[in-house]
């Protein structure tokens, strides 16, 4: 493989890590957003019984 196709390879390899990284950081983002809504919800219908 010629240097130049290597190099264009590497980037858009790290571009779509990037952008996994970017994904994996708001799927777990919306993931501890949605647990903290459920503890809300739950500690909300203690509080009304």
């Amino acid at each position: 493989m010629p240097k130049n196709n290597y190099e264009k390879e590497v980037k858009e390899l790290q571009e779509r890590l990037k952008f996994e990284d970017i994904a994996d950081a708001l799927i777990a983002d919306v993931k501890a957003t949605l647990r903290d809504e459920k503890k809300n919800e739950n500690s909300n219908e203690k509080e009304s019984d």
